[in-house]
C-alpha cells in the first residue's frame, strides 16, 4: 500500500463516520420532532377547549351585566338626585341664612 492509498483510506473512513454521524443525528432529531409536535397537538387541543369555556363564560358574564346594568343606573340617578338636594338645602341655607343678618 502507498503513501496515497493510506490516505484514501483514511479520508473514506472520515466520510463514513461523518455519515453515520448524521443519520445518527436525524433519527434522533426526526424522534424529538414527532415528540414535540405531539406535544403542540395537545396543547393546541386544551387551548381550543379554554376557549370554548372563555366564549361561554364572556356571555354568561354579558348576559348577567345586562341583568345588572339598570341597578347601576338607578343608583347613579339616585345619587344625582341627592346630589341636586343636597345642592337645594345649601342654596335654601345660604338663603335664609343672609336674611337673619
Amino acid at each position: 500500500m502507498t503513501t496515497g492509498d493510506i490516505s484514501f483510506l483514511i479520508i473514506a473512513l472520515a466520510i463514513l463516520g461523518l455519515v453515520l454521524f448524521i443519520g445518527y443525528f436525524l433519527v434522533h432529531l426526526s424522534a424529538t420532532l414527532n415528540s414535540v409536535t405531539q406535544d403542540v397537538k395537545l396543547i393546541a387541543n386544551d387551548v381550543d377547549d379554554l376557549l370554548i369555556n372563555t366564549n361561554v363564560l364572556l356571555k354568561d358574564v354579558n348576559g348577567k351585566m345586562v341583568t345588572v346594568d339598570p341597578v347601576f343606573q338607578a343608583a347613579g340617578d339616585l345619587g344625582a338626585s341627592v346630589s341636586e338636594l343636597n345642592t337645594s338645602a345649601h342654596e335654601v341655607k345660604d338663603k335664609f341664612g343672609s336674611k337673619k343678618k
